[in-house]
This record gives structure tokens, sequence and C-alpha cells, in this order.
């Protein structure tokens, strides 16, 4: 009696678990492969400091600084400058590095 009541729980959880909807969690900096002109993204946060990526300057724009806000307690520093070619056409990109206190929530 006591083997098949076992049996019998270990079938309900199993057909509870195979019925369950499958979620993927990932960050959302990880699913955008290509960031949109004048995005700002939170890369990572590293040693009490938030990293983040902007396709705007973050110093001179102040859309951009209002969209580094979200992830940002103060004005966000700029600390490094990339520019890569993009696809075949040759056309140059520019991203901002930038690290900033971030916001608690």
């Amino acid at each position: 009696m006591k083997r098949f009541f076992l049996s019998a729980v270990s079938l309900i959880v199993l057909a509870g678990c195979s019925s369950a909807e499958k979620q993927i969690f990932a960050p959302t900096y990880e699913v955008a492969l290509t960031p949109a002109e004048g995005e700002v993204r939170l890369l990572d946060i590293r040693q009490g400091l938030a990293h983040l990526e902007a396709t705007c300057d973050v110093d001179e724009s102040g859309a951009c600084g209002v969209a580094a806000a979200e992830w940002c307690e103060g004005a966000p520093k700029v600390y490094d400058q990339q520019r890569y070619m993009t696809g075949s056409n040759g056309e140059v990109r520019t991203v901002w590095l930038a690290s900033c206190q971030p916001r608690l929530y």
C-alpha cells in the first residue's frame, strides 16, 4: 500500500512538472543584440558601481542622461568610447561605457 501511494504521488508530481510553462531568464543586455540609437542599458554591477553601455554620450546628451537615470543615482561618468564597423556596408557605430552609483529600489 505504501509503495502504491509513493508511486501515485511521484506520477502526480511528474505530471505537474511536465505541463509547467517553461520560462527563460536572461538579462536584457544579453537579449538586445543591436541597441537603438540613444539607448542606455545596464551591463553589470561591479565593486559597488553600475556599468552602463550607451549609444549616446551620457555626459553631453540630456536625453541620454535621462535614460541613464533609470540605472543611476547620480550623474554617470564616461570611462571609455568605442567605435566599430557594423555590417558589410561599413557603417561606424559609437558606444560609450560609463559608470555610476546604482539606483537603489
